[in-house]
């Protein structure tokens, strides 16, 4: 068995959990985010995960970095008090390793 590309389990947790910190409904994230419900719905069920630019548009809802969302989804570790190069680095070709997987499966 191939260990999967990104983690959606732990990035759904890490949503769930963050609504019920923030006592936020699903619904006021998405508006604030401007993703559709349903898209934000998938995520939370684990069905999809979200792209860059949802990533990029979910962070600043959450008022989080882009990085720290992406490193949750791609199980990557993540300092946002000190990420260093090598931590981005990681993170950015994990990100095209996706992104080249996901094209080879169209």
């Amino acid at each position: 068995m191939t260990e999967p590309i990104v983690n959606s389990r732990a990035f759904a947790a890490y949503l769930h959990r963050w609504l019920e910190d923030n006592n936020m409904q699903q619904l006021e994230l998405a508006v604030k985010a401007r993703i559709a419900p349903a898209t934000l719905n998938n995520w939370l069920a684990e069905k999809n995960v979200p792209d860059t630019r949802n990533i990029a548009k979910l962070a600043r809802a959450m008022g989080k970095q882009p990085l720290e969302l992406s490193a949750i989804l791609f199980d990557v570790e993540y300092d946002k008090k000190a990420a260093t190069r090598a931590e981005v680095a990681a993170i950015e070709r994990r990100l095209k390793d996706v992104k080249a997987a996901l094209r080879g499966k169209r």
